[in-house]
């Protein structure tokens, strides 16, 4: 009697170890946790900040797949007054890797300026890169996405510049 339970729990505890199983592919990226962290630029009067994770995100798909990115928020400050900050809102930096495999000091970023989002859905995203220059200093370059451009007399002219620095070394200050 006891072999029977014994063998009765063994079996159900198979079964649900087999249902938990996920056979969907992880695509790890550990290069990318060198660009984790909170990384600033401020000259006195001008201060920009980004704090960026590693993040597991799910791709769907016919062969859906698991894969590492960068997300992260941005705190722009300028003569003491904020200007935009995301913290603890929605994330406002995503990547999907780097520039190239053979470059893994650089990555390739969307990015939101909240400046812009107004009335915009979805909002409209700049791309950017961000180049580790050394383990503590990284470089920031951002220019406005692609799109195209309405003009008309019914048409409200639209904003198409970005409203954060564009280019600027940053460094990690944690």
């Amino acid at each position: 009697m006891k072999q029977l339970i014994i063998i009765l729990i063994l079996s159900i505890g198979s079964i649900s170890l087999k249902a938990q199983t996920n056979d969907t592919p992880y695509y790890t990226q550990p290069n990318l946790h060198k660009f984790e962290g909170e990384w600033v630029f401020d000259d006195g009067s001008t201060s920009f900040k980004i704090i960026l994770k590693v993040q597991k995100t799910y791709v769907k798909g016919q062969k859906p797949f698991y894969i590492d990115n960068i997300v992260g928020y941005h705190i722009y400050t300028k003569s003491k007054s904020m200007l935009q900050s995301s913290i603890g809102k929605d994330k406002t930096i995503s990547s999907g890797g780097f520039v190239d495999n053979n470059n893994i000091y650089k990555i390739n970023f969307l990015f939101i300026d909240l400046q812009r989002t107004t009335g915009s859905i979805p909002p409209p995203l700049e791309r950017g890169t961000l180049e580790l220059l050394s383990d503590t200093t990284a470089k920031w370059s951002i220019r406005p996405g692609e799109g195209v451009i309405l003009k008309g007399p019914d048409i409200k002219p639209s904003d198409y510049k970005v409203h954060v620095p564009t280019n600027l070394v940053l460094k990690k200050v944690k």
